[in-house]
Parts: C-alpha cells; sequence; structure tokens
C-alpha cells in the first residue's frame, strides 16, 4: 500500500512538473523592468531585471523623470541582468526620484521602476507664531534645510498674514500660505544609495464608488510607500471617512478625510511619519496627509482636496503624495455625505472604505506627465450648508 502511495505521489509531481508548487511561491514576473534588490549602496552593483522577448533588437530602458522628460536612454538592452549603475553613472547622483521605463517598438511596456535616491532628509524650518485671528499659538512651516545643517539659532519670526487659519490643537489646520519648495536649496550632504521598486497605484473601493490612486514617488516618495505599506497590509479595509468639509468657512470646496480606524479622528498606526518637502500641489482630487501640530506627526490619516482654491494653502504645509486619476464621481458623492455635525465635519451615515489594494502602474509615456491624468473638477452642489466655525478649515490627524 505504501509503495503504491509513492507511485500515485511521484506520478502527479511528474504531471505537474517542477515548477507547480514553486509557481505559487514566486510568480512568473511579467514583460518589463524588476528590481533585483530594494536597497542598493552607493558604488556598488544596482542590478535589474529585464523580462522581454529577444527578438526585439529595438529594446531600449529610458530613465524619466516626473515631467517625462529622459535623463537617459539605455541601448541597446539584451533580457536579463543589467547594472543600472554601470550603463547610467548619473545614477549616484540623482536629487530626485526618476523613474525606468522599459521601451519596446517605441512603446512603453509594464510597470515603471522607481529609483528612489536615499539622501539626507530636508527637514522642515518652523516658527511659533500666534494666530492673527484666533489669539493661539501654533507652528508653521516656513522653510526646509538639510538634517545635517545646523538650524539658525534665531529663526525668523512674523505673524501670519490676514484670513488665515491655521491651529495649533490636534485638530491642526491648514497653514497659512505655501512654502515654495524652491527653499529646499543646495546638494545632500549626504547619499546613501538609491531604493528601486515597481510603481503601485491603489485601488480604494469605498461604499460610494471606486477610486484609482496614482502616488505620486517623484514628489514624496517616502510619504507614498507609507500610504502603499498600509494599504497592502489590510489597514484601511472597513475604514470610515470619518470628516467631511464640503466647504471651508469662506464657501470654497474644502477636504473629505478618513484613515483612522478608531473613527475619532485620533488614531494612527501607531508612529510618526516625517514631513517631506512635497512638489505636488494641494488641488483637486490630491491626497495628502493629515496630521496635528507637530510636522512630524501624520501617520495614517489623509484628506482628498476639493479644489485648489480652498486648497492652496496647504502647499508647504501638509505633505500631498497623490492624486486620483479615477474616480472623480466617488470623491464628489462622498463630499456630498449629509452631516450630523456641520462644526465638526461628522457625517451622518459615514462613507466606508469597503477594501484597498495596490497594483502595478501603468507604464510611463515618455513625453508626459502623469500627473495630466489626474481627475478634474466639477463643482459641487451645496445640498449641506457650509458650516461657518474655524474647525471647518482644520485637517487634523
Amino acid at each position: 500500500m505504501r509503495a503504491l502511495i509513492f507511485l500515485i505521489v511521484v506520478s502527479l509531481t511528474s504531471l505537474l512538473g517542477p515548477s507547480a508548487y514553486a509557481q505559487t511561491r514566486t510568480p512568473q514576473r511579467a514583460t518589463g523592468v524588476h528590481a533585483v534588490r530594494l536597497y542598493n549602496a552607493i558604488g556598488r552593483p544596482a542590478l535589474v531585471e529585464l523580462i522581454f522577448d529577444a527578438a526585439h533588437s529595438d529594446a531600449r530602458l529610458v530613465i524619466l523623470d516626473a515631467d517625462g522628460q529622459s535623463l537617459a536612454d539605455i541601448t541597446p538592452i539584451r533580457p536579463g541582468r543589467l547594472d543600472l549603475a554601470e550603463r547610467w553613472p548619473d545614477l549616484w547622483s540623482l536629487n530626485t526620484p526618476a523613474y525606468a521605463q522599459l521601451v519596446l517598438i517605441d512603446t512603453p511596456v509594464g510597470a515603471p521602476l522607481v529609483i528612489h535616491p536615499m539622501l539626507s532628509r530636508q527637514v522642515p524650518v518652523t516658527n511659533r507664531e500666534v494666530h492673527p485671528l484666533y489669539g493661539n499659538w501654533y507652528t508653521r512651516i516656513v522653510g526646509w534645510r538639510d538634517e545635517n545643517v545646523p538650524e539658525p539659532e534665531e529663526p525668523e519670526t512674523f505673524n501670519a498674514p490676514e484670513g488665515t487659519t491655521f491651529g495649533a490643537q490636534d485638530n491642526a489646520a491648514p497653514g497659512p500660505t505655501e512654502v515654495p519648495v524652491e527653499d529646499v536649496t543646495g546638494e545632500p550632504t549626504n547619499r546613501t544609495g538609491v531604493r528601486l521598486y515597481e510603481a503601485r497605484d491603489v485601488i480604494m473601493r469605498t461604499s460610494d464608488g471606486t477610486l484609482r490612486i496614482a502616488m505620486a514617488y517623484d514628489a514624496a516618495p517616502n510619504t507614498a510607500c507609507n500610504f502603499v505599506n498600509l494599504v497592502d497590509g489590510g489597514f484601511y479595509d472597513g475604514v470610515i471617512f470619518h470628516r467631511i468639509v464640503p466647504f471651508d468657512r469662506t464657501g470654497r470646496p474644502f477636504v473629505i478625510q478618513g484613515g483612522d480606524p478608531s473613527k475619532t479622528g485620533d488614531g494612527a498606526p501607531g508612529y510618526w511619519l516625517p514631513i517631506e518637502p512635497s512638489t505636488l500641489e494641494h488641488t483637486f482630487g490630491v491626497i495628502s496627509m493629515a496630521r496635528a501640530d507637530d510636522p512630524d506627526s501624520a501617520g495614517s490619516q489623509f484628506f482628498f482636496c476639493l479644489s485648489r482654491e480652498g486648497t492652496a494653502r496647504l502647499d508647504g504645509q501638509y505633505c500631498a503624495f497623490g492624486y486620483a486619476v479615477e474616480g472623480r464621481e466617488t470623491i464628489l458623492t462622498i463630499a456630498n455625505t449629509p452631516l450630523a455635525d456641520a462644526a465638526t465635519g461628522a457625517p451622518q451615515n459615514p462613507p466606508v472604505i469597503l477594501e484597498a489594494t495596490t497594483v502595478a502602474a501603468p507604464p510611463r509615456e515618455p513625453g508626459v506627465n502623469r500627473l495630466t491624468h489626474r481627475v478634474t473638477q466639477r463643482v459641487i452642489e451645496p445640498n449641506i450648508a457650509p458650516a461657518k466655525t474655524p474647525d471647518t478649515d482644520r485637517v487634523g490627524r
């Protein structure tokens, strides 16, 4: 009997082939460019694996910036491993993230590979200021500096301009005016190497429809990676949009906020996320991190912007890290949710994130900034009165 069982097992194994079990553990990679390692130390090989039909003699690997402009065109290439550092020596001098994209017959194929420089951190320079309208103290970001450059002993202090709405408590508010990212100047004081990883999109299925969110790795790579990791870990499944502010106190479309499993507005993933000087503007469909007064207090809570005019003042104060490329009507439907309390933005029946998952991002088109595919704005029907209290302008964690 044992011999018979053994023969049956051997026969099944022969029929299935040696790769049947292995494929459940290591699925065959798709055509495209793939990282061999996530972390690649400076001065060492930065290996990528190219997968495509060897018959494509015109295959090339292009390095693109955020706008789709070519930084390098690596050719000829063939299937197999390629040392990116050897074929593109400028890799180690990269100051902002870029994308490696496989191109076959002038057509981009496969998900782009994010090239994420590991540099010394740009930390916010802040002032403690008195709010001109409410009289409370708050922390305002006034610039950025390299973490290894000493902070000025006596930073300039000034009052925020009239009409701003920034607060200092946990329900921290938008910054008064945008801080130009051009404040980040000079070469990084330290270079460690590069991270190489596949660009991912987030599919967020809600009770009011589905969103597809592109990650702005080129604008805020660490924040984008944090969001992707939380999504992949199932953090947002079943979480509500706990705060809806269709209009700010001046009547401008503002934000919808979610990402707190505790439903209190104070929940977090158990850590704080250092803020980045994002180059992505706050405008309709853009997703950004909510936080408390401390610039480094973001974690899991996020908000979608409902207009440029209502959220431009968040630039330089909050970290925008992605944008919706599908789901405009979903955003607007959530924004029109009836409120139980207009002062706090608490909805009567909170919209729910049923499931959030990640998928490979589409190929990057040379010469095209994917931001041009962001969902566009449509006027929100004001079926509920805008809240009039100062709290409506706050995007707290």
